[in-house]
Formats: C-alpha cells, structure tokens, sequence
C-alpha cells in the first residue's frame, strides 16, 4: 500500500534539480490532465517512463539527462513544451510513437531507439536530433519488414555518431528493401553505419544524408573483384603497426588476423579507410589478414619482422 502511494505521488510530479536511480518510475497522463517533468531531471539508473493516454504526459519545460545506463521511455507522449533532452554514458532514449519539441542529443555512450524489438513501426518526432561521436540512432526491423522512423523539425545532425540497423536472426532482405528512416527533415554530417550483414548484397548508404535513407544493391563479382585488388596492407614486413588501406567503405569492416594454422589471434572493427592494428606482441612469422565488410571477404598474407 505505502508503495502504490508513493507511485501515485511521484507520478503526479518530478521536482527540479531531481536525480533518480530506481527501478522504474512510471508518469502517465490522468485522463484529461498531464504528467508533468520539471527542470534539471537526471536519470541516472532505473528507468523513467511518460506514458500518454488522453492527457499529455511529460509537459513542464525542465531538461532531462538520461545516463549511466538508464532509460528514458517515451510511450504514446505528446510534449509541446519539454526540455532539452541529452543521453550519455550508457544511457538509453526509447520514442515510441511519441511527438516532442524537445532538441535530443545523443553524446558518446548513449542510444536512441525509436522503438524496441517487441514496438516495431513507431515513428519519432522532435525539434532537432543530434547524434554525436560514439552515440547511437539505432533503427529496429521486424521479420515483415516493418521498421522505425524520425521526423525531425529542425534537422538530424550526425557528428560522427553510428547509424545502426537492427534485424531478427532469422531475417532475410530482399534487393528492393529500402528503409526510409527519415520521414521528414533535413539530414547532416558524417555518420558512421553498422549494418548487417547481407550475404551477396551490399549497402548503399550515399543517400542518407540527402535523403535519410538505406537501401540494398546486388553486389555483383566485378564490384568484389575489384574492391579486393585495391586493398594495401604496409609495411611489409611489419614490425610494430599493420597500416590496412581500403579503397572504399559503406558499413563497418572486421579485421581478423590468424597464424598459419587457422587460430585467431586478435579481431578489431573499423568505420574507417586507413587503420592500423597492433602487431608488436605477435611472434615473427607469416600470418593471415581476413578483411569482411558487405562488399565481401578477402584474406591476403603479411609478414611481421
């Protein structure tokens, strides 16, 4: 009973300069009224979850911080007039179905999903979303192709932030899939994208920018063939550093390095053209480079001195 209380009393409202870390606490909207978040809101564990019914949840015009891994669930709101909305350090925003004036940055560490595995089709909107080096947009697909979505008023700015897609195991794309993520706004900036990975196929991801969208292209064996010729691994032999150069990059590619006998001895990711990975522990001999991306899979041989 002193527990439904105290559920009652916090769901009515969050006072300013608030920090909380709890399991969940749950503010939804009564009937015709609001749930209400002041200013100076940090989550910093459990989760917060606003929760629209007929009224409007999650008013009041304080910011809220979202860190440490907590979330931040915004289920059906409707919010003119909230604060600013920043997620770091493990922190996680989830918008289902959710309209908010609100700016969102995502710093280094933090996720915005638009929707969860189990609340697929939402779309998002907000005034301006920012997803900066080491933040997430992290977009989920069902098995029947459904799919999150942004609108965003003023502009999805990614300033170095990674643009995920996320598919069931069992999942197939077809070549004509395109994910149209940004339904509406303007898209910026660099992004980086960690996509999976689609036997035969390869990502285009040129139009994101323009258009906030991804869509798949039949990787044909001339694109490979070629795309594996003008891979450059120096110096050879290597001493301390491998330099690996790619001629071209559209998702993440992992780099596995084995011995001549097949067993791994070190793996790393990269979004970038030029990398360089850490040799100087290995032994000297002759030893195996396996590059993957979604152009394909190529191993070629190198030398540490």
């Amino acid at each position: 009973m002193l527990e439904k209380m105290f559920a009652a009393m916090v769901a009515a409202m969050l006072v300013a300069g608030a920090a909380w870390a709890v399991d969940v606490i749950d503010l939804t909207a009564p009937g015709t009224g609001n749930a209400s978040v002041l200013g100076g809101t940090t989550v910093n564990g459990g989760t917060l979850r606003l929760t629209g019914t007929t009224g409007t949840a999650g008013g009041g015009t304080g910011a809220i911080s979202v860190r440490d891994g907590a979330i931040l669930e915004l289920n059906r709101v409707t919010a003119t007039s909230l604060g600013a909305i920043s997620i770091a350090n493990g922190g996680t925003l989830y918008g289902y179905q959710s309209t908010v004036n609100s700016n969102i940055t995502v710093a280094s560490g933090g996720t915005l999903e638009i929707g969860t595995a189990v609340m697929l089709n939402s779309t998002l909107t907000a005034g301006r979303i920012s997803i900066n080096n080491g933040g997430v947009l992290n977009i989920n697909v069902s098995s029947s192709r459904a799919y999150d979505k942004l609108t965003v008023n003023n502009g999805l700015m990614i300033n170095g932030g990674t643009v995920r897609v996320t598919i069931p195991a069992t999942f197939n794309f077809n070549v004509s899939d395109t994910l149209t993520i940004v339904q509406s706004g303007n898209v910026s900036g660099t992004p980086t994208f960690d996509l999976p990975h689609v036997p035969n196929h390869r990502w285009e991801t040129s139009e994101f920018v323009s258009r906030g969208i991804l869509y798949l292209k039949v990787g044909t064996g001339l694109e490979s063939i070629k795309w594996q010729e003008n891979i450059s691994l120096y110096p050879m032999p290597a001493d301390d550093v491998l330099n690996i150069a790619l001629p071209e990059l559209r998702s993440n590619a992992t780099l596995t390095i084995q011995n001549p006998q097949g067993q791994v001895i070190k793996t790393s990711t990269t979004s970038l053209l030029t990398t360089q990975m850490d040799v100087s522990n290995l032994s000297s001999g002759v030893y195996l480079l396996t590059i993957t991306t979604d152009e394909g899979s190529t191993t070629r041989r190198f030398i540490k001195r």
